[in-house]
């Protein structure tokens, strides 16, 4: 019983995280004036930033679904970004970037929550 509600809190904060994620980085750049390539690349990094944390967050707490969340906090983004790309064509690229470093944030951060939670647990073995 344990285990199912602590997979239903974890579903259930995967999920908000992803509206959080896909609101505030991928939908602010889709709807952002954003003059030049810096600014273009700043967005990015943003969105890599957030998702990446935000998987961190979820791998230490849940780590046995740690391939998994990545995907459940990837997938609100990827379907506004999907959607914005068949309402303006002309944001494709912008929209495949942002998706892309959305994905490899959420990665990055599950990759590093799993390494540091093998570290936490080879200084605990004797």
């Amino acid at each position: 019983m344990h285990q199912v509600f602590s997979n239903f809190i974890g579903s259930l904060l995967a999920l908000v995280l992803s509206v959080i994620a896909a609101f505030f980085g991928i939908m602010n750049i889709l709807f952002t004036d954003i003059f030049g390539l810096d600014q273009r690349i700043e967005s990015y990094f943003y969105v890599f930033f957030l998702y990446g944390l935000f998987a961190l967050i979820l791998v230490v707490l849940w780590p046995r679904k740690h391939g998994a969340w990545m995907w459940w906090l990837c997938a609100p983004g990827a379907a506004v970004g999907l959607l914005m790309s068949l309402l303006e064509p002309q944001q494709v690229i912008v929209t495949l970037g942002a998706v892309s470093f959305a994905i490899l944030g959420a990665w990055a951060g599950a990759a590093l929550a799993m390494i540091l939670r093998r570290k936490s647990i080879k200084q605990r073995s004797p």
